[in-house]
């Protein structure tokens, strides 16, 4: 007998979860008088929805503070593969591709002579760069 008494401390509900408890009883009571085919598993489903803890919206506290990283940690000159580079030369990646074959175009990366090709953002910008036409204001 002491042994069911803690058990009963820890099963008793709060004031609140035992008022939602009944207002869900009444609700999927209601629901049952109003169709005959509500399916045998809605009241723990109704029961289970209304006892379970509220959604929390408050972000955790890692993500709120804001720490200074080391230089380092920032990787200025990022490697783009095909597709990247062309969409920030506004090219094709099927130019892109010729430019490779014909020795021309931005320099690259290539990991093997098969391998995966990739652009550094350097290279890209220079690339650009090199290419721009200033016009001249003539009067």
């Amino acid at each position: 007998m002491a042994n069911q008494e803690p058990d009963r401390q820890r099963n008793k509900l709060t004031p609140e979860a035992l008022e939602r408890l009944r207002a869900a009883k009444a609700r999927y009571e209601a629901r049952l008088a109003g169709s005959a085919s509500l399916p045998a598993v809605g009241l723990k489903r109704i029961l289970s929805a209304d006892l379970a803890p509220p959604h929390r919206t408050q972000l955790p506290e890692e993500y709120l503070s804001v720490e200074s990283r080391a230089l380092s940690t920032f990787d200025d000159n990022p490697l783009f593969g095909t597709y990247g580079a062309a969409k920030i030369l506004a090219v094709s990646v099927e130019l892109l591709k010729k430019w490779r074959q014909r020795d021309k175009g931005p320099d690259y990366v290539q990991y093997g002579p098969d391998g995966p090709v990739r652009y550094e953002l350097e290279a890209l910008t220079a690339f650009r760069a090199k290419y721009r036409v200033k016009v001249s204001a003539k009067l």
